[in-house]
């Protein structure tokens, strides 16, 4: 199953994976192991987080329009640090059709698509520095 959106960001010392979609339904906990049901799982902890402004910022910047496309897309983020921007899109079977390397102080990237058929495909965005990934499905019509 599929989301509108996700993203996944990681530290030393915690990892915050999160999706757009059903909530966790079921829980099964053993003595060193959680397992959770739903369109999601995630690992929890009792453990409770601190996150940055930065950590929280990456969630809610990225706007991905118009979707679905006929033959391009935009998308805009807000950032003030100069970090660099991977942009992979994907097929349903995992295979990498895009790829580009995009300075934040930009603010924006146009992604010329006409070539492709129409389907729905993954976009994900990309920070290697900051070990920060997030994942859009894009659909072209």
């Amino acid at each position: 199953m599929l989301g509108a959106a996700g993203g996944s960001s990681q530290a030393s010392n915690y990892q915050i994976d999160w999706t757009v979609g059903e909530p966790v339904i079921e829980l099964v906990q053993g003595s060193k192991k959680q397992l959770t049901q739903g369109f999601h799982q995630s690992k929890t902890s009792k453990s409770s987080y601190v996150f940055s402004r930065l950590d929280q910022d990456y969630l809610t910047h990225f706007k991905v329009f118009p979707n679905p496309f006929v033959t391009n897309f935009l998308v805009e983020w807000n950032f003030s640090e100069n970090l660099n921007l991977i942009f992979e899109i994907f097929t349903l079977d995992g295979s990498r059709i895009f790829f580009k390397r995009q300075n934040a102080m930009d603010s924006q990237l146009h992604i010329q698509l006409s070539n492709l058929k129409p389907a729905m495909y993954i976009l994900r965005i990309s920070e290697p520095q900051r070990n920060f990934s997030e994942t859009h499905k894009i659909v072209k019509i």
